[in-house]
């Protein structure tokens, strides 16, 4: 397992069970998207990143904050 799927995987588990349901059918679904579908998504997500982080100079890898 590389670091980054190390780093996916501990936020993961640090969600509470119904947040961590959502992730794993999000990314299931995310499978079946063409890939203009993945980009669109891909593009929504760096925004909302954006947005929300980093606020320190010790982002989180995984959501920016």
């Amino acid at each position: 397992m590389t670091d980054k799927q190390k780093v996916v995987l501990k936020g993961l588990i640090e969600l509470s069970a119904d947040e961590r349901k959502e992730v794993i059918r999000e990314s299931q679904n995310y499978e079946t998207k063409t890939f203009s579908e993945r980009l669109n998504l891909n593009e929504t997500l760096n925004k909302s990143q954006k947005v929300l982080g980093p606020t320190s100079g010790n982002s989180c890898p995984c959501c920016g904050r």
